[in-house]
């Protein structure tokens, strides 16, 4: 996929885009929750993925800092450093814990 230049990009756009995963069904184990909103950027198995941001070796403090307040949202063309913030009402505290104990067992 080609970058957009940051004209082009919409940030109402990319709020409905992270949106969608709310709209299904919430995930009840630590595996579909890391598949659903982790798997993406980060691979099946923590190690990198598209990113190459390797988070298997993360723990829940280091986790919770970085999904509750993202990373490079001021420059969402830079996709490769970009994550995008969860709140609690996306992601629980309990969820963020069921997804970390999850990857630690990858």
């Amino acid at each position: 996929m080609s970058a957009y230049p940051e004209e082009a990009f919409d940030p109402a756009w990319a709020e409905a885009i992270w949106g969608l995963p709310g709209r299904a069904p919430q995930p009840t184990t630590g595996e579909g929750l890391y598949l659903d909103y982790c798997r993406n950027c980060h691979g099946v198995d923590a190690l990198g993925g598209v990113v190459g941001k390797d988070i298997s070796d993360k723990g829940y403090q280091d986790a919770y800092e970085r999904v509750r307040v993202g990373a490079g949202l001021g420059d969402p063309g830079q996709r490769m450093l970009y994550m995008p913030a969860f709140g609690t009402e996306v992601i629980s505290d309990e969820e963020l814990m069921m997804i970390t104990d999850y990857i630690a067992t990858l």
